[in-house]
């Protein structure tokens, strides 16, 4: 699993869970497993599925472009 190869913490990726059980119910993205595909459909709003694993997120400070 690539978390665990990048030494990512198991509850960090479930904070990702939320956001990402709404893109699957809006159909931009799919669960194969434990493994999250994005969907065509979601294809323009992969920036915004990657977001939802940042362990790091910092409201309010702008530190790359923001999503639109």
């Amino acid at each position: 699993m690539i978390a665990v190869q990048h030494g990512a913490e198991f509850g960090s990726l479930l904070d990702a869970g939320s956001v990402l059980q709404q893109m699957a119910r809006d159909a931009l993205v799919e669960w194969h497993g434990c493994r999250v595909v994005v969907t065509a459909m979601g294809r323009p709003f992969v920036r915004a599925v990657a977001a939802g694993f940042d362990t790091y997120p910092r409201r309010g400070v702008a530190r790359h472009s923001v999503l639109v």
